[in-house]
């Protein structure tokens, strides 16, 4: 009571304040899973890459240089990556990261926004409506859409490597009418030295987390 009389003094109103409150607070969630006890204990192998890569340079002839800049969003907090936490954000991630179906809709989703209408309406023609995709850590399962082009599809962006997710697929098959793309094994890393530091990144060598 007193901290909303307080609000209302200052010319605040106590709904906003409660609302930007509990956003700040999913917020600082989503960023402790990303940032899981590993990587708080240690640095992820890009974050030096990224924060550098983030400084403005005041050199006219760098600008537009190439930057290794995390991508999409903080992960929840309640349903993180598998494997390494950070990959779907990671420039660098490959094969043994952890991929999952969910990523493979999320790279669609992206690639269809930056793909001309030609190319997207005959590429969900292919896949079907995305909602319909039943995904977990080993595979995505089309249930829609026509297979045989979608199989076409699949593989035509697996073997140009558009996608680091890719090298993490192990298997595309059709099973009565659905086209499944299975991942790989993708443990999630353990804690090891380089240079120095302690760094949980398999680009360094693969070391499993305890219990993996």
């Amino acid at each position: 009571v007193e901290s909303a009389n307080e609000s209302r003094a200052a010319g605040l109103d106590f709904n906003e304040v409660q609302s930007v409150s509990a956003e700040a607070a999913k917020s600082m969630q989503r960023l402790r899973a990303e940032l899981d006890p590993l990587h708080v204990a240690a640095s992820h192998c890009t974050d030096r890459d990224a924060l550098l890569g983030a400084v403005p340079l005041p050199d006219p002839s760098r600008k537009g240089r190439e930057k290794n800049l995390p991508a999409g969003e903080i992960p929840d907090a309640l349903n993180p990556p598998t494997g390494c936490q950070f990959h779907p954000r990671c420039p660098r991630a490959f094969e043994p990261c952890g991929w999952e179906g969910d990523d493979l809709v999320d790279f669609l989703e992206q690639r269809w926004t930056e793909v001309d209408a030609d190319t997207f309406e005959r590429e969900i023609g292919a896949t079907g409506p995305l909602t319909e995709v039943r995904t977990d850590r080993h595979e995505a399962r089309f249930t829609a859409g026509h297979a045989p082009d979608l199989r076409t599809l699949l593989e035509d962006l697996r073997s140009s490597g558009r996608h680091p997710i890719f090298t993490g697929v192990s298997d595309v098959t059709t099973e009565g009418g659905d086209v499944v793309v299975r991942f790989g094994e993708g443990p999630a890393p353990a804690l090891q030295q380089v240079e120095g530091r302690m760094v949980a990144c398999h680009l360094h060598r693969i070391v499993r987390r305890p219990g993996e």
